[in-house]
């Protein structure tokens, strides 16, 4: 944004140079101003360049970034599909069989999750609502996930909807007040 402000303001200045005012100055000077004029011409083609450059490495960045959610949605339904067969037969066994049977077979995590947190970039164009939630989960969900397995389901299910919003968001289909 600040170098299209500069660019701006260099047209602006040269545009100057089209004023009846200054003619007498740029006859008297116009080595000095087709210099002026060389070098503002030369730096807005710069800055522009750069401009352009920037945005579409901004572009590329939150196309990157929609993938990885989807990835992370893909793993998460997986691990809520996992988590709601292994809940199902659970609810087949004796209670004296459940302690056995959880650790057994333990609720998988989407470890994913974290990984995906972590990068730096994810951070830099994740939404504050979407990362606060991904972090709630990441705290809640181990917590649950031994003891009450209905509840960890419902959290992957409510992250699953949290990152859904968050692509639409990324995809500027939702305001950042809708999330």
């Amino acid at each position: 944004m600040s170098y299209i402000i500069i660019t701006l303001l260099i047209c602006l200045l040269g545009s100057v140079t089209f004023l009846p005012v200054t003619q007498a100055f740029i006859k008297r000077y116009h080595t000095g101003v087709n210099f002026f004029l060389t070098l503002a011409a030369t730096l807005v083609g710069v800055l522009l360049a750069i401009a352009a450059s920037n945005y579409e490495q901004e572009q590329q960045e939150k196309e990157n970034l929609i993938k990885q959610l989807d990835a992370t949605k893909a793993q998460i339904e997986l691990v809520q599909t996992f988590s709601e067969k292994l809940l199902e037969n659970a609810k087949n066994l004796p209670s004296t069989e459940l302690t056995t049977y959880w650790v057994n077979n333990p609720l998988p995590y989407p470890e994913f999750l974290t990984t995906f947190v972590a990068q730096s970039h994810t951070v830099k164009h994740l939404s504050k609502n979407t990362l606060n939630e991904v972090n709630e989960f990441a705290i809640n969900a181990k917590k649950v996930m031994l003891f009450r397995q209905e509840m960890y389901i419902d959290l992957l299910q409510d992250l699953r909807k949290d990152i859904d919003q968050e692509i639409k968001y990324q995809r500027g289909e939702i305001s950042e007040a809708q999330l």
